[in-house]
C-alpha cells in the first residue's frame, strides 16, 4: 500500500516549515483521493505528548486516510558524495509526490544520486533538491518531473534561491573547473554541500 511521506525536522520542541509541509502533504491527499489531515495539529499534539522540547530530531509522518507518525535522534549532516545518473521514471505522479513508492531513485556505488532526465537536464537528488551556487546567484532546477520539496519551496517563497535549470554538460564542466557549488536542500537536513563524482 503506497503511503505519502513527510520528513520534518524538529529543533528543540519547534518542527521547522510545519505549514509547508502541512500543504503539502495535503496537496499529495488530492491528487491520491485521500482525505484532508490537519497535520500540523497531530505533530504538535505529538511532539507535547512525547516530551520533545529540546534536541534535534527527525519527525516522519505516514499517511494514506490513516496517520503514523514516528521520531529518532537527528544527527546532522554537513556535506556528501553523490553519483549523477539517469532517471529512468516517466511517470511524473511518482516524482511529484513524496510517497514510500521508491524504486525510482536508484543509486549506484553512493548512497546519494543526483539525476537527469531524457533531455539531459539535471533534475533532483534521491533525497532532496538541488541548489547549484554560480557567482550571480542560489539556483534550483524548475519543477517540472521533480518533487517540490519543502526547503525548496521556503527558500523560493524567501527569495533566497531562483529557478534555473542546468544540463548534464553544464554542470559536468562547471563543477570540475570549480565555477559552482552543488547542495543538496531538504526540509530535514536543510543545506547539505555535495562532492559531485562526475
Amino acid at each position: 500500500m503506497t503511503e505519502l511521506i513527510e520528513t520534518m525536522r524538529l529543533e528543540d520542541g519547534v518542527v521547522k516549515r510545519l505549514d509547508y509541509h502541512n500543504r503539502r502533504i495535503n496537496q499529495s491527499a488530492e491528487v491520491f483521493h485521500l482525505k484532508k489531515i490537519d497535520l500540523k495539529e497531530a505533530v504538535n499534539s505529538y511532539v507535547k505528548m512525547h516530551n520533545l522540547n529540546q534536541g534535534l530530531y527527525r519527525i516522519r509522518a505516514l499517511y494514506n486516510n490513516d496517520l503514523t507518525l514516528t521520531h529518532d535522534k537527528l544527527e546532522e549532516t554537513t556535506e556528501i558524495t553523490a553519483n549523477v545518473i539517469p532517471m529512468d521514471c516517466i511517470e511524473t505522479k511518482w516524482l511529484e509526490h513524496k510517497t514510500t513508492n521508491r524504486d525510482q531513485y536508484k543509486t549506484s556505488e553512493y548512497p546519494y544520486a543526483l539525476y537527469y532526465d531524457k533531455t539531459e537536464r539535471i533534475t533532483e537528488f534521491n533525497i532532496g533538491n538541488l541548489v547549484v551556487k554560480t557567482h550571480d546567484g542560489y539556483f534550483t532546477p524548475s519543477k517540472n518531473g521533480l518533487l517540490n520539496g519543502v526547503m525548496r519551496q521556503f527558500l523560493l517563497d524567501n527569495g533566497t534561491i531562483s529557478v534555473r535549470d542546468f544540463t548534464l554538460d553544464e554542470i559536468t564542466e562547471r563543477y570540475n573547473n570549480n565555477e559552482i557549488t552543488i547542495y543538496l536542500i531538504n526540509s530535514l537536513r536543510e543545506w547539505v554541500k555535495v562532492n559531485l563524482q562526475v
